[in-house]
């Protein structure tokens, strides 16, 4: 038989051991349930720093976003009321015709052309009035109206190749070309008129003017917003830093969306100003029907001061419809 004692000792010895492994485990998960809480909690805790320095650099990206568009708003504005207050020249206003003569050469051939009409109005109709008018239009209507008509076209020419020679910036700027480099390309790659204006835009580096004043020297010889834009965006840039080429990018798909929309308003007035013309000309064609069907029929028109003044009050209501028809088809973009 066993011994009583040794039985005895042997139970207690397992019921000891079991009590410890009871004890063993429990404290054992306890703490590996804490551990777990522990790395839960700092896990959450670096989501959630992570989450505030994304939302705290969005916001600073937001806030210097904020900046920069407050920053181009103000300059274009400053640019429009400069525009306002100051006043075209005539010298300025050659250059942005693309014509290369002085302002004595032209006044000379404003005064040719004046005394053309003017004595061939004389010729032809021997009225004295007539002939004077022929010559104030000649002298100082006609050739500004051929500057304004030669600066729109150097106008429309240079924005049709801006966007592209704006993608050329922004591919040179992606390859790694430095600024200069890239407006170089420019100069040597793009037709007229922007080949002649950035080659004066590089001599203008090479004397020390910086690219920013360049290209505002180049916007008054071209007067254009969009060449605005560009030029207050690389000021910007050189001064606040970012991404110029993803900047340029923007600007350049701007660019072209205007101009949609300036070729979209351009084909639905196209009746307006068929309409206008018409309407301006008929006059003019029916006293050319009148005076070939019944020669002498007019005189009276032109002859007497009553004639004089009905004249009179039909060109001023004729400009004033002109110019009534030509405000509601002139749409600003």
């Amino acid at each position: 038989m066993l011994n009583p004692e040794l039985v005895e000792t042997a139970t207690l010895i397992i019921v000891t051991l079991a009590v410890l492994a009871v004890v063993y485990t429990v404290l054992t998960s306890f703490f590996a349930k804490s551990k777990a809480d522990l790395r839960h909690k700092n896990i959450g805790g670096a989501r959630a720093n992570r989450s505030k320095n994304r939302i705290s650099e969005s916001v600073l990206n937001s806030k210097r976003t904020d900046q920069k568009r407050k920053e181009i708003q103000n300059k274009l504005k400053k640019q429009e009321k400069d525009k306002s207050i100051k006043k075209i020249s005539l010298s300025q206003r050659l250059l942005q015709a693309g014509l290369g003569i002085s302002v004595s050469t032209f006044w000379l051939m404003s005064l040719g052309c004046g005394m053309a009409l003017g004595l061939g109005a004389l010729v032809f109709n021997g009225n004295l009035m007539v002939a004077g008018g022929a010559l104030f239009v000649g002298t100082l209507g006609l050739p500004r109206m051929v500057l304004a008509s030669l600066k729109k076209r150097r106008q429309k020419k240079f924005l049709l190749e801006f966007p592209n020679a704006i993608d050329v910036v922004v591919r040179g700027v992606r390859s790694g070309l430095p600024l200069n480099d890239a407006l170089k390309m420019i100069a040597e790659e793009a037709s007229e008129p922007l080949r002649s204006e950035f080659l004066v835009l590089i001599s203008e580096q090479k004397m020390g003017i910086s690219i920013q004043e360049g290209l505002f020297r180049m916007n008054n010889r071209i007067e254009l917003s969009e060449l605005n834009f560009l030029a207050i965006v690389i000021t910007i840039q050189q001064t606040m830093g970012g991404n110029l080429s993803e900047t340029l990018s923007n600007l350049s798909k701007i660019i072209r969306d205007r101009h949609k929309m300036r070729a979209k308003i351009d084909a639905m007035s196209t009746e307006a100003k068929s309409s206008a013309a018409i309407i301006g000309s008929l006059p003019l064609m029916i006293i050319a029907g009148i005076s070939a069907m019944s020669p002498g029929y007019l005189d009276p028109l032109f002859e007497t001061p009553t004639g004089h003044m009905l004249i009179g009050g039909s060109m001023f209501w004729m400009f004033c419809g002109i110019m009534v028809m030509r405000q509601m088809i002139n749409m600003k973009i």
